[in-house]
């Protein structure tokens, strides 16, 4: 988790707004749990929660590869994916659960918003990209919309909870997993030119939920 609150900058058309942003642990910590507490409890003030999804390219830290690579059958990238796919489906689960239950114990004026879900790593799917978006877009009826949409059913109409979905590529780099039983690798598709075009996309987006 950031020691402090991390420094981010949208800038709008007309003006310049700071945004306090605080990144939580990626794996299940006390840390991340306190940090869960502070930010999704009663005091807290959140304008919304941003989820960064990656479709099967997460990093795997390396005093994990070994164990996750047992577990991979067949060894194999598509494999790999899939566990990938499958851990983050439960943390966007989780983070959902927080949502709702920062409904339950805090004022109005305190909940989150919206609900963003960056894909990050386009670059490396983008020929797949077709699939990414039956797996990701808001409605397309899969477990991770499914998900999604069960948590705007709990929250209801009377306080909406918006919901979007923006694929990015931050940089243009290629994916290796290399634990003892071979490396894994896939190939960035994209220049570096495309991924700032993401970038300015996704602040574009992140200006409409901001403003």
């Amino acid at each position: 988790m950031s020691s402090v609150e991390d420094e981010g900058y949208l800038f709008f058309r007309q003006k310049t707004r700071t945004l306090a942003l605080t990144t939580l642990p990626g794996q299940r910590s006390d840390v991340r749990l306190l940090a869960k507490q502070e930010l999704f409890g009663s005091a807290a003030i959140i304008d919304g929660v941003v989820f960064v999804a990656s479709f099967g390219f997460d990093h795997v830290w390396p005093h994990e590869q070994e164990i996750v690579a047992q577990q991979l059958t067949p060894f194999s990238l598509d494999s790999l994916r899939d566990y990938n796919a499958f851990k983050e489906l439960d943390y966007f689960a989780e983070t959902c659960q927080w949502i709702a239950e920062k409904r339950l114990v805090s004022q109005p004026h305190s909940w989150p918003r919206w609900l963003l879900v960056i894909v990050n790593k386009a670059d490396l799917f983008w020929s797949q990209l077709d699939d990414a978006r039956a797996y990701y877009t808001p409605g397309s009826g899969s477990a991770f919309d499914e998900v999604a949409q069960q948590l705007r059913g709990q929250l209801g109409t009377l306080w909406p909870l918006v919901y979007e979905v923006v694929p990015s590529a931050a940089v243009s780099t290629d994916y290796v997993f290399s634990p003892h039983r071979g490396d894994l690798r896939a190939t960035s598709q994209l220049q570096h030119w495309a991924c700032r075009a993401s970038i300015r996309s996704l602040g574009g987006t992140l200006e409409g939920l901001s403003g």
